[in-house]
């Protein structure tokens, strides 16, 4: 199962099954009562999702930290190719009309490099466990 599938069934959960039950919960109930119920039935069934959020943050952060190594990596290279051409990619990539050249594709890809070298030692200890939990 992926963490696709993990997600759509959680989003499926909160939206569509969680209110009906609570509200048929708490409907006997006086208001500070049926908010203190309502607040019990959330955390209770928070709990049994930690097993779904904890790879989703880790996912989540991973992608994020591949994010943001990227995009420095990208302007560090732009800079670099500008300083020994002349001209940086990213200002001829963001020009309408334009299509690649190979200063373009040198910067776009040394920076997916670097962005892979930095993040694989750190994230293969939890890419490997990951995959041996999915199958």
């Amino acid at each position: 199962m992926s963490w696709a599938t993990e997600e759509v069934c959680l989003g499926a959960w909160l939206i569509f099954t969680l209110p009906r039950k609570i509200c048929l919960q708490i409907r006997g109930y006086s208001w500070f009562l049926g908010w203190y119920v309502f607040v019990i039935y959330i955390w209770q069934h928070l709990l049994t999702c930690l097993g779904t959020l904890a790879p989703l943050v880790s996912i989540t952060a991973n992608r994020v930290a591949g994010f943001v190594i990227y995009r420095k990596a990208k302007y560090e290279v732009d800079r670099v190719i500008e300083s020994a051409t002349g001209s940086s990619p990213l200002e001829w990539v963001n020009t309408a009309g334009t299509y690649p050249t190979l200063s373009t594709l040198l910067c776009f890809s040394t920076a997916g490099m670097i962005q892979g070298a930095v993040l694989t030692p750190i994230l293969s200890k939890f890419k490997q466990h990951f995959g041996v939990t999915q199958n």
